[in-house]
């Protein structure tokens, strides 16, 4: 299934995995599909950001070069968490933990105070971070940034050794050719966490751990975009004295760390009546057509895809199986 947002509206093309061969090659199929439609319906896409699925950046930087390719900035934060809390894990690297939360903002920090997007301004910043973790705040190698941003007002903090076996480890880590390629296109502008939250509700119409048709988990697609095309801008709650009212959440993954959300309206439903009205004077030849169309789009059922064992041959493999004699094989070494 291909999705994007595109000025807080959701787009979706919806492909099956035999069409492309994998779930990975399925993305990048979907994605190919809904640029083209969007580009021949006239839409001007000045600016696309995605996680880093590799064949999606690759098509970026050589078909569609016109258009500026940012990599999502949470995606990024996840990998430096993965890759920092595996070094944590270590011997005599515990005191790395208290430095991965800084690390995901320092990041963060890099990409938002970047207007331009300049991914070498970006990464001088991040690369800031190695030298701050060990207490030098100043003189840093690259003259693009070459001193830390936060002032002389410095707290306390558990310092990492410069050249230290923990520190080297980070180091290391953290100038990854392919991680230091994704930190210079992270994107200072919106991420991709408005298309997370249409996952949260296409989760609802279309639960992962039932199992629809084709027909059935594409209608159910449509209904999803439209509840959340319909619900995306709703009105923010306030207090008696016109404050924001917000509520505060404790998920688990953050371990006792706050969430600060807005309290929104309640959500509309006005779209139901519209497609019951729609259905109500369409005709039944419009009604059979669509059906026949729904039917002709649907790609040849998952299991095509493969060579099936004939019956037969099963049924043989099976009483051989169930015939044969299991023998004692004795050890290399006799009297053991």
């Amino acid at each position: 299934m291909g999705l994007g947002c595109v000025s807080h509206t959701t787009y979706f093309r919806y492909q099956k995995r035999n069409q492309a061969g994998s779930s990975p090659a399925m993305e990048f199929m979907s994605f190919k599909l809904s640029m083209v439609y969007l580009i021949n319906y006239g839409l001007t896409i000045t600016t696309f950001i995605s996680d880093r699925h590799t064949s999606i950046a690759k098509y970026m930087r050589t078909v569609l070069k016109q258009i500026i390719h940012y990599f999502d900035v949470w995606h990024l934060k996840k990998k430096i968490r993965k890759v920092l809390f595996k070094i944590a894990k270590e011997k005599d690297c515990e005191a790395l933990n208290e430095w991965i939360k800084p690390c995901e903002n320092h990041l963060h920090w890099s990409a938002s105070s970047t207007y331009d997007g300049n991914g070498l301004v970006i990464w001088a910043k991040f690369k800031s971070f190695l030298q701050h973790i060990v207490n030098i705040h100043s003189g840093h190698s690259d003259p693009l940034f070459d001193k830390c941003a936060h002032g002389s007002n410095i707290p306390a903090r558990k310092w990492l050794t410069i050249d230290s076996p923990l520190h080297n480890k980070v180091c290391a880590a953290l100038t990854n050719k392919r991680l230091m390629n994704g930190i210079k296109k992270a994107s200072p502008l919106a991420q991709t966490s408005c298309l997370e939250g249409f996952h949260s509700v296409l989760n609802h119409f279309a639960p992962k751990m039932i199992a629809y048709s084709y027909v059935g988990q594409y209608c159910r697609h449509i209904l999803a975009v439209i509840h959340f095309n319909s619900n995306l801008q709703r009105e923010k709650k306030t207090n008696p004295d016109k404050s924001e009212r917000i509520k505060v959440s404790y998920p688990k993954f953050k371990n006792g760390e706050a969430t600060i959300r807005s309290v929104r309206v309640a959500q509309n439903f006005d779209y139901v009546q519209e497609i019951y009205e729609t259905f109500l004077s369409a005709t039944e030849k419009d009604l059979k057509s669509k059906e026949v169309e729904l039917k002709q789009m649907c790609p040849p059922a998952m299991n095509t895809m493969l060579n099936k064992q004939t019956k037969e041959e099963e049924v043989r493999k099976r009483n051989d199986r169930r015939e044969m004699t299991i023998e004692d094989v004795p050890p290399s070494i006799p009297g053991l």
